[in-house]
């Protein structure tokens, strides 16, 4: 009887053991689970800061460009104005050394006919 109840303890002790040693391996399981979870959410976060980097980056890039082409757009425009406002001045220069000519070819017209009338 002694050894019955001894070998029923032995198997409760050996049940208790096992039943500890599952609940342990299933804790086991459970933290190595939330670990891979956390894992897996630090390369989702991990990623999407990388995207965010990129999309800020191609952004300032965007920016950038679109400053550059409004900077070279307004020296084309300052330099058409240049170039109009030259062709205007080397337009009024023209008609002013055509005038002078015209000037000079009438005061010589009128320098001979007072010659022809003096004769």
């Amino acid at each position: 009887r002694i050894a019955e109840e001894e070998a029923k303890g032995q198997r409760e002790r050996d049940e208790r053991r096992k039943q500890v040693e599952m609940e342990e391996a299933q804790r086991e399981r459970e933290r190595e689970a939330e670990m891979e979870r956390l894992k897996q959410r630090l390369l989702v976060k991990k990623e999407e800061k990388r995207k965010d980097r990129e999309r800020a980056a191609a952004e300032s890039e965007k920016r950038r460009l679109k400053v550059k082409r409004e900077q070279d757009e307004e020296k084309r425009r300052r330099k058409a104005e240049q170039e109009k406002e030259e062709a205007k001045r080397l337009l009024q220069v023209e008609r002013e050394e055509e005038a002078a000519r015209r000037l000079a070819r009438a005061e010589e017209r009128q320098l001979i006919q007072k010659k022809s009338a003096a004769r």
